[in-house]
């Protein structure tokens, strides 16, 4: 199951608690609604249906982390799980805000990186694909042919001489 997928099922979970739904009945909706969480909720069901907790039952899937399985398990000692599920749908959207603004963050420079490396990879300098100039790698012209120039030329070319103007008499 995705991460995406359990936060929909426990934000369900959360609305169908909080509508006076018990847990066990809520994942037996759940599991019936199908998708991705039908399954893990089916067991889960079952698990709850045999008298266990929803806590201890989550415990044992790997589901959920370590905290977040301590905060159902408070929800079931104060006897408010509903409250517990919706904070913990919180708490898992949150997560998944800043992991989706981390890897927004992190792509632009994995991209810089992958360009940087690219002069060094074993087939770019069998093939002259990229040139130093100046102490920075530059792309070789493309296509190599044998009557292209290669424009590996360190020299700068001489500015073209202006044309001289002609004007009408």
């Amino acid at each position: 199951m995705t991460q995406a997928g359990l936060q929909l099922a426990v934000v369900r979970l959360g609305r169908l608690t909080t509508a006076g739904i018990p847990c066990g009945e809520a994942l037996k909706i759940i599991a019936r609604s199908g998708g991705k969480a039908g399954g893990p909720a089916l067991h889960l069901s079952r698990a709850v249906g045999r008298g266990h907790s929803l806590s201890a039952a989550l415990a044992g899937t790997g589901l959920l982390k370590t905290r977040q399985v301590a905060l159902l398990r408070a929800g079931e000692r104060s006897g408010d799980v509903a409250s517990a599920i919706n904070l913990l749908a919180d708490a898992m959207g949150a997560e998944a805000a800043r992991r989706k603004r981390l890897v927004a963050a992190l792509a632009y420079p994995a991209f810089l990186l992958t360009m940087a490396a690219a002069p060094h990879h074993p087939h770019n300098p069998a093939r002259a694909t990229f040139v130093e100039r100046d102490g920075r790698w530059h792309p070789n012209p493309a296509p190599r042919l044998t009557r292209t120039p290669d424009g590996t030329s360190t020299t700068p070319r001489a500015p073209a001489s202006p044309t001289p103007v002609r004007r009408p008499d």
